[in-house]
């Protein structure tokens, strides 16, 4: 089945759409409170904090379509209860400046996604009010664009930049409504500020859809948005540089089992999606360069290597890196950390590898990994599970290259996978 969703701005014209009978499109508005399904969103406040052209503007609106759609379908409807077809229509002011790069869309989105996504651009009269007012009066001088995701590794890298007082960088963080991981950034963002107090410009962007019948409980594009907004806000600043401040093991996300390939493993930061944005950002005619200084680094690498560790010890309980929705339901604490979905494993072995005191969780201070409860545990016991196979057989470049292809320095890539992996092992007593 053909999911086709059609974009609008308000009173916006309709494209020129064919269906076939027992068809259907739905519309999506692009602004609160045009229709009954809708993106709600501060973008048009970031436009008096960021100088955002009238193409600037489209771009941010793009990511947040394309993430409104992904939230729009549940997999349910998927071919296999997963994959999903997307023909989405986008309204643009100047359609000869987006047809060349439809394909190059279509191509980095779905490899994020797992799914298989078309664009169609149609035209649109609709010129938004430019914003003139600027709170950031030295706009052009920054030297970079960070994100600061409330997590552990963008914590860190948030301490590198600004232990170099030479360096001027300015923050994006990207948060849908009554996200734990808002109240994470916020944390994370009043501690830096107290750190490095007025060195901390942070553009804190929220984007929420709206009015949806149904809606899916993953969010892989969610990363497009989340990039697409720091290389815009980047672009307008001048910035030269959008840096991902993410671990090389975690980028590659190898599947730990062969029950695990697939759909069941994130591309977030993967380095062909990596690859893929920077030929997206020269398409799109920007000159801003992609930075992944930790690509080559384990989580416990970026820790103990950070330029502050004492900042990182004193702080890093403010962070969060649970993925995971099941446990919050069966009447534990959200506040908490489940501690056995897969990112919180490699945060915990992490901190165990850089010797910083165990944090509470709701699940296992302390497990025994040789009775672990593959049904309700399944990271755990994945990662049991790989620790076995690495025993046997030590990581080669064909287990790195399996999930998804690895554009450049295949070397680097294994050594950094088979250190992350030996981090676990250590972790988990193996």
């Amino acid at each position: 089945m053909t999911h086709r969703i059609i974009f609008k701005y308000a009173d916006d014209r309709d494209p020129n759409i064919s269906l076939n009978e027992g068809e259907n499109a739905e519309i999506i508005f692009l602004d609160p409170k045009s229709g009954h399904q809708y993106i709600d969103s501060s973008l048009n406040d970031l436009t008096a904090r960021v100088p955002l052209s009238p193409f600037r503007r489209e771009l941010v609106h793009f990511a947040a379509a394309v993430y409104g759609a992904d939230k729009r379908i549940p997999r349910t409807q998927g071919y296999d209860k997963w994959k999903r077809y997307f023909q989405v229509y986008f309204p643009v002011l100047d359609i000869k400046q987006w047809t060349p790069v439809k394909d190059i869309l279509a191509s980095a989105i779905s490899f994020l996604t797992g799914d298989r996504w078309e664009f169609i651009f149609y035209p649109t009269d609709f010129r938004p009010e430019i914003q003139t007012h600027f709170p950031y009066e030295d706009v052009g001088t920054f030297d970079s664009v960070t994100l600061l995701s409330g997590g552990l590794d963008s914590f860190i890298g948030a301490i590198d930049l600004l232990e170099n007082r030479n360096h001027k960088t300015a923050f994006v963080s990207h948060h849908p409504s009554g996200n734990m991981d808002h109240k994470c950034q916020k944390t994370v963002h009043k501690f830096l500020n107290t750190r490095y107090p007025g060195r901390v410009p942070h553009n804190d962007i929220f984007v929420q859809p709206r009015g949806f019948a149904s809606t899916e409980a993953s969010s892989r594009s969610r990363a497009f948005l989340f990039f697409l907004l720091g290389i815009t806000i980047a672009d307008a600043l001048e910035c030269p540089s959008f840096i991902i401040p993410e671990n090389g093991f975690i980028s590659l996300n190898v599947p730990l089992t062969n029950a695990r390939i697939g759909s069941l493993s994130t591309r977030s930061t993967h380095p062909y999606f990596i690859h893929q944005l920077q030929g997206l950002i020269a398409a799109l005619g920007l000159t801003v360069s992609l930075a992944t200084p930790y690509q080559f680094k384990t989580k416990g690498e970026m820790i103990t290597e950070s330029q502050n560790i004492e900042i990182v010890r004193e702080g890093y309980t403010h962070t969060r890196s649970c993925s995971t929705l099941r446990y919050r339901f069966k009447g534990h604490s959200t506040k908490k950390q489940c501690g056995v979905c897969f990112p919180c494993i490699v945060r915990r072995a992490a901190l165990h590898k850089a010797g910083f005191d165990p944090e509470m969780y709701n699940f296992m201070e302390r497990f025994d990994i040789e009775t672990i409860d593959g049904k309700e545990f399944l990271d755990l016991w994945a990662v049991k599970a790989a620790a076995q196979t690495y025993r046997r057989t030590p990581p080669t470049i064909f287990d790195i290259i399996g999930n998804a292809r690895i554009p450049h320095s295949l070397d680097n890539f294994l050594g950094v996978y088979t250190r992350g992996i030996e981090e676990l092992v250590s972790f988990i007593g193996m």
